[in-house]
Parts: C-alpha cells; sequence; structure tokens
C-alpha cells in the first residue's frame, strides 16, 4: 500500500520553485548586488583621491626641482599658485649656522607644502630637503 502512494505523489509533483523560495533567493541577490555596488562605488571614490594626491606630488617635486635647481635661492617665504589647483608655500632658511660659519658655504633648509581641496576637504602634502649654497665665511 505504500508503494502505491508513493508512485501516486510522485504522478502528481509537479518540478519548481515555491514563491517563498524564489522570494528569498531574489532577496539574497538583491542583497549582493547592493554590497557590490558599494564596493564598486568607495573603489572609484578612493581612485579619484589618489588621483588628486599623485598629481599634487607630482607638482610639488616639480616646484622642488625648481627651487633648488636655481642658481641663486632666496631666503624667506612665498606663495604661489600652480594652475589654480594647487597653493605651494615654499620656506628657505638657513639652519646649522653655527657649524658652517667658518666655510663658504652656508646650508639652506627648504620646506615645500602644496595646499588643495578635494571633495571638499583640505589636504596637503610636504616635501623638506637641504641645500647647500656658497656663502660668505
Amino acid at each position: 500500500m505504500v508503494d502505491i502512494m508513493n508512485s501516486r505523489a510522485r504522478k502528481n509533483f509537479r518540478g519548481g520553485f515555491t514563491l517563498l523560495e524564489v522570494m528569498v533567493a531574489l532577496a539574497l541577490l538583491a542583497t549582493v548586488l547592493l554590497l557590490i555596488s558599494r564596493l564598486f562605488s568607495y573603489d572609484m571614490r578612493s581612485i579619484a583621491a589618489s588621483g588628486d594626491f599623485a598629481a599634487a606630488v607630482a607638482a610639488a617635486q616639480e616646484e622642488l626641482r625648481g627651487v633648488l635647481g636655481a642658481d641663486t635661492i632666496t631666503e624667506g617665504d612665498t606663495r604661489q599658485s600652480v594652475d589654480g589647483l594647487y597653493d605651494v608655500d615654499v620656506s628657505v632658511h638657513p639652519v646649522l649656522e653655527d657649524r658652517t660659519e667658518n666655510l663658504n658655504l652656508k646650508l639652506m633648509e627648504v620646506d615645500l607644502t602644496v595646499h588643495w581641496t578635494s571633495g571638499g576637504k583640505y589636504k596637503s602634502y610636504t616635501l623638506n630637503t637641504l641645500k647647500v649654497v656658497e656663502g660668505k665665511p
């Protein structure tokens, strides 16, 4: 008798998914797609921010090369704008004067800071170096 019921149940059984199974699968799919889209948008913001940073560093290095490559270097602080995107502050001051007073050299500290705004946030990057210049003994 059990065999007869099982064979009848098999004849009436139709393959497929219930409405509940379909709804659960759609909810899981929507959750996964939402997470992927958030990760993608976060990556796009990170790429844009790193591009801004790389451009600012390149501008800072170019300005520093200009300062260090000049025949004369002037003490003091200056501020200039680069392409209207970046503000560059350059500070040049003598250091270790007591150690170089008997030499025909001056040791100058060069601080260069680039300022810019990215995504409504203020950012800056600073480069520091030393330059030896001819000076009076």
